[in-house]
């Protein structure tokens, strides 16, 4: 046969497998046409010594089978021939030119076409042998600003293709160099292999479940290493003592103690239609420590597992058997504890797991618990069953947090063993980590965020504008609410229909609109008795968000007070029955607000994003825990020291010209209203107007405010990082403080 005629039938080859690719065709018809096409192209670059094909298409069929190679089901016998001409095909790169094209897109100069996405993987040493050290640091700062643009910014291969263009006339000069760093730039193959040289790079554990799908670990004890640990927080372990933590640190004996935090999730990467949304659902546990301040930074919370809930359904596997390797490292950490180098001496840290958080049916799965808020609903927290939720007698009422281990292990024990026995909390098996010997009943903070944001604000809300209605009219609410421009969050969609009001929105858009309704309303403020649940909605807000530990008997008061109102206005629902035991549980736990979820669900968003621009689904576990972990040591920096001078909006710690109000740490009468921020000495500083409260509203958080100077200046460290807004009614200005410092 020709050379030519053997062209064409590579040619068409490959167009056939880059057809199968775009048409998304089953793993098991993919594998055999790729195998044959590589059988071919070996034997013809053996004797002519190179092919000309279409590069970028062979990329696209190289990364699917490698892919499948990877992930797939296939026959054990097809898979070895498939992984073997996978490697085949590593070997014939080097030796593949791209087909030039009769219309060429116009590129610029300086830009060389590269001639593969997968080269030799050896090429990273050769490349550090024939550079000189000034050069390979060079290369090596290069290569870094590429693998950021493509992990932290998103950015398309194309993108990064002529972003490189940019950074390579710093060394226009050096051909081998700029030669380097242009492969890199072209290889997301390359891309990966830099990122695994990072000292901080952790990869990503695959374990197999019974029906051959994966799930990915990454290890915890170098999470903890890498990451987690540093001096201060080391510190604040040290520090601790019986009496400066909360009463379910100190009886469980945590306190000096490295507390780990779980979160636990499950969520969709994008929106398929149908049956399909199934296959692009991951379940996802992240890492965070109790210990340390408050933060909701990104960048201190770390992926953990991920796995399909589909593919786990479908195995004859549990919970409990996917979180084998977690619970072994877990009981590793327990019983050896970690050691950390502190002013050149090394500490033994205790390690223990305190708390599993998440919204109220990932919690009760992972802890072996009913997942009903309908007619099988039992309260975790008091037992009670779904037909008393309507009673408002709490007076004898017994808080599972109280319960011990041992009543625990006997009530699980019964659930296994005797039959038609039901639990009262609604243990229905054991619990994911039943290994590590948790107290279930203790173990899991009240989910305050979905309770309240994604429970009955939205309810209370458009009770409150029907009752607006009445009193202004529909034409002045809707024209009201329309006409109010200075949301932090972003503006909700509330659809204004006769019979039913409709609101459409994000969990913290729903809390501003809550806390922002009497800025739009002002008069409720004049007969507060007529929007009484509204005000004491407000009161709950006010309390369970703040960062500070409330004061109990002002927080029982109000959540008590606003049970009644739900009840008589005919919401006796689970998730605010969960609000009654806000009080109980707050003396124990603390603040309720550090086990909020909503800082974790900002984390979904940002593994979505992950995946926004790729075209890999076939593996979604891996491609998330993969992309992710490249990305850890870009998030994993230093805080920013700013340049002298005036911030730059892009650095501006918090919104300005909406009207945002802070309050001192150091006293609560007084409120800042931001117009500037500067750094000096490597501190921050918020300038602007200093407002003073003139008249305190304890019922509805609302104060009177006068103008106390035009000019002032407070460090941003001595400032609540919550919101207060001002406005002003009837010749007034008021502060709506809506969360306690």
């Amino acid at each position: 046969m020709s050379k030519k005629s053997i062209y064409g039938k590579l040619r068409s080859r490959l167009e056939r497998l880059f057809g199968f690719l775009e048409a998304g065709t089953l793993d098991v018809y993919f594998a055999p046409p790729y195998i044959e096409y590589i059988q071919m192209l070996g034997p013809f670059i053996d004797e002519h010594g190179k092919a000309n094909i279409n590069l970028k298409k062979f990329q696209a069929v190289q990364d699917k089978a490698e892919n499948i190679s990877m992930s797939s089901d296939l026959s054990l016998s097809l898979k070895e021939a498939l992984q073997s001409s996978v490697n085949r095909a590593r070997q014939l790169i080097p030796k593949l030119f791209q087909v030039q094209s009769r219309q060429p897109e116009e590129e610029p100069e300086d830009i060389v076409p590269i001639s593969s996405d997968r080269v030799d993987s050896e090429f990273l040493m050769d490349v550090k042998k024939t550079l000189s050290d000034a050069d390979y640091a060079l290369f090596e700062a290069t290569c870094q600003r590429i693998l950021g643009d493509r992990v932290l910014h998103n950015a398309t291969g194309k993108s990064i293709h002529y972003l490189s263009s940019f950074y390579l006339n710093a060394f226009c000069n050096n051909p081998t160099l700029s030669n380097y760093a242009l492969r890199m730039a072209d290889s997301s193959y390359l891309q990966e292999k830099f990122a695994m040289t990072n000292p901080l790079h952790i990869q990503p554990k695959p374990f197999r479940l019974d029906n051959k799908k994966s799930y990915y670990y990454i290890p915890i004890r170098e999470l903890l290493v890498k990451y987690i640990l540093n001096d201060d927080l080391v510190r604040i372990i040290n520090q601790e003592t019986t009496t400066n933590v909360t009463p379910y640190v100190r009886n469980n004996g945590f306190n000096g103690k490295l507390r780990l935090m779980i979160y636990g999730d499950e969520f969709g990467i994008c929106n398929p239609l149908r049956d399909s949304s199934k296959k692009y659902k991951v379940y996802v546990l992240y890492l965070d420590i109790d210990n340390r301040q408050y933060t909701s930074k990104k960048k201190d919370i770390h992926l953990l597992m991920i796995w399909c809930p589909d593919d786990l359904k479908n195995s004859n596997q549990s919970l409990l058997d996917i979180m084998s390797p977690l619970s072994e490292d877990f009981l590793c950490l327990f019983r050896d504890g970690i050691s950390y180098a502190l002013n050149d001496r090394q500490i033994h840290i205790p390690v223990c797991l305190s708390h599993i958080v998440g919204d109220n049916l990932s919690v009760a799965e992972l802890l072996g618990l009913r997942r009903s808020f309908g007619y099988a609903f039992a309260c975790r927290h008091c037992g009670i069953p779904h037909t008393r939720l309507s009673s408002l007698d709490d007076t004898s009422t017994h808080l599972a947090i109280h319960n011990s281990y041992d009543s625990y292990k006997n009530e699980v024990n019964s659930v296994l063993s005797i039959k038609n026995f039901a639990s009262p909390y609604g243990i229905t098996c054991r619990s994911a980590f039943d290994k590590l010997g948790i107290n279930v009943f203790q173990i899991a903070p009240a989910d305050i965020f979905h309770d309240l944001a994604e429970g009955v604000i939205s309810t209370i809300i458009a009770k409150v504008f029907e009752i607006l209605k009445v009193k202004l009219g529909s034409d002045t609410v809707r024209n009201r609410f329309k006409s109010f421009k200075i949301w932090v969050n972003g503006k909700l969609d509330i659809n204004f229909q006769p019979k039913t009001i409709k609101i459409r929105g994000k969990g913290w858009q729903k809390i501003e609109l809550a806390v922002r309704l009497v800025e739009i309303f002002p008069e409720m403020m004049e007969n507060p008795s007529d929007y009484a649940i509204y005000f004491h909605l407000r009161k709950v807000i006010f309390f369970v968000f703040s960062p500070s530990m409330p004061n109990i008997c002002e927080l029982r008061s109000s959540v008590r007070e606003f049970i009644r109102l739900c009840h008589e206005n005919g919401l006796a629902t689970p998730k605010v029955h969960f609000i009654s035991h806000y009080p109980e549980l707050t003396e124990f736990y603390g603040p309720l607000s550090r086990f909020s979820t909503d800082k974790y669900e900002r984390v979904h968003s940002y593994l979505k994003n992950l995946l926004s621009l790729s075209k890999n689904f076939l593996n979604v576990p891996y491609s998330l825990s993969k992309r992710n972990q490249m990305a850890q040591p870009f998030l994993h920096v230093v805080d920013k020291i700013y340049d002298e001078g005036i911030l730059s909006s892009s650095h501006y710690p918090f919104p300005l010209g909406r009207s945002i109000l802070r309050s001192l740490l150091s006293n609560d009468c007084y409120f800042i209203e931001a117009r500037q921020f500067a750094a000096r000495d490597s501190e921050v500083f918020v300038r602007g107007k200093l407002w003073k409260v003139t008249d305190r509203n304890i019922e509805s958080n609302v104060h009177k405010l006068e103008l106390n100077l035009d000019s002032n200046e407070i460090p941003l460290a001595g400032l609540s990082h919550l919101n207060s807004y001002l406005f002003k009614f009837q010749g007034s200005y008021f502060v709506n403080y809506s969360m306690m410092k």
